[in-house]
């Protein structure tokens, strides 16, 4: 599809249901996981600017607090142990960083004009 954050499956056909649970690692190491963290965060801090959105360090400190928040909480990550954790720490990192860098390409943009 069109994100380039978040793949989406599009399906042409008809859809049934798996029979057994589908096993998604979403990463083997940290290496990776912290890659993924950085490509991320530049894709969707680019996503944000071209949507207009305006960033400050408030609000990627509170956007990444409201992340580890509802990932860790309100979606039971914490039933998954340190693995729960880790993955909310990471989402929030992702967040962080993602705010950080669009308020950075704010602040080239503004020095450029």
């Amino acid at each position: 599809t069109e994100s380039v954050v978040h793949e989406r499956i599009v399906v042409q056909g008809e859809i049934g249901k798996l029979t057994s649970p589908l096993l998604h690692d979403a990463f083997v190491s940290l290496d990776e996981v912290l890659r993924k963290v950085n490509d991320y965060s530049s894709l969707g801090a680019e996503m944000l600017r071209q949507k207009g959105v305006q960033s400050s360090l408030s609000k990627a400190i509170f956007k990444a607090f409201w992340i580890f928040i509802r990932t860790y909480l309100l979606k039971a990550a914490f039933l998954d142990g340190r693995q729960g954790l880790m993955l909310s720490i990471s989402n929030a990192e992702g967040t962080y960083y993602k705010y950080v860098k669009l308020l950075e390409l704010q602040n080239r943009r503004s020095q450029q004009e």
